[in-house]
């Protein structure tokens, strides 16, 4: 997360960088670019000195009412982030070519998000027809995609494909990070020996 006067740098769920004036902490926004909802988050005295970290911010499709200055909204009457003061940083809007989150030059990637890219590639690739995937994500989301790439993912962000309701193809970049679970259903054999 990074502070400049009255402003908050953050990332939506799905990497896009925002900024958002420090009085909508905490506040439920929509992403302009993938229309993925999420909270602007809180700043804590610690993280308001440290201006090289970006936080990404958990996806907030719940139902559950939020607080809006003096009003309660739910889930489903968002705003969009005009509406709420938000901007999108558009030297960094393009997902694919920029860095996800400001880190030094050869940071080491996490063990654990590195082993589920590793973990679902493999079963990914070894799936037959039947078998469905579902990736449990924050605050109760679950995302079930239709196709997966593993030469455009990388151990940070998985890319994902599904239809969506008027048939045309979603494009899905979802950090590893975010993945809470993931449930492989219809196996006929284990993708490993027992």
């Amino acid at each position: 997360m990074n502070t400049k006067s009255d402003t908050i740098m953050f990332l939506c769920p799905n990497g896009h960088r925002l900024n958002a004036p420090q009085r909508l902490q905490g506040q439920p926004g929509k992403c302009p670019h993938c229309n993925v909802r999420f909270r602007v988050p809180n700043v804590t005295p610690e993280s308001a000195d440290n201006t090289h970290a970006i936080a990404s911010s958990a996806s907030s499709t719940g139902a559950s009412a939020l607080r809006n200055s003096s009003e309660i909204r739910s889930a489903g009457d968002l705003p969009d982030l005009s509406d709420l003061g938000l901007r999108d940083d558009a030297e960094t809007s393009d997902v694919l070519h920029s860095s996800i989150g400001s880190k030094q030059p050869g940071a080491p990637i996490v063990a654990g998000h590195s082993r589920m890219f590793v973990e679902f590639t493999h079963l990914w690739k070894t799936h037959a027809p039947e078998v469905s995937f579902e990736i449990h994500l924050p605050e109760g989301e679950v995302f079930v995609p239709h196709h997966y790439s593993p030469e455009k993912s990388s151990p940070e962000l998985g890319y994902f494909v599904r239809k969506g309701e008027s048939d045309k193809y979603q494009i899905h970049l979802i950090p590893w990070k975010a993945v809470c679970r993931l449930v492989v259903n219809g196996l006929a054999d284990l993708p490993f020996d027992a």
